[in-house]
């Protein structure tokens, strides 16, 4: 898919917007002892796309989703997995 017809997909949009508010959610709840063992995770801005999408600051940067989508997520979702295989 590319971004223009991500765009015109309101209700696939609104479902992303939704679980990275989500994933920033859970970010921040992810206690200080495991995020400073695991700094190639970048929680601040994890937890900050959170902040912009739920208190909507100047709106939802709908390209920048969508790149976050498209190039940040499958590396952090590598590396989510790494964490399962270590047993963490």
């Amino acid at each position: 898919m590319d971004y223009d017809t991500f765009i015109k997909n309101e209700v696939l949009v609104e479902a992303c917007v939704f679980n990275l508010s989500q994933l920033g959610e859970i970010a921040n709840k992810a206690d200080e002892e495991f995020q400073n063992a695991h700094k190639e995770i970048p929680w601040r801005q994890v937890y900050g796309l959170r902040n912009k999408i739920v208190h909507d600051y100047e709106g939802v940067n709908l390209k920048l989703v969508w790149e976050i989508i498209s190039d940040d997520l499958p590396e952090l979702k590598e590396t989510l997995e790494g964490f399962l295989r270590e047993d963490i």
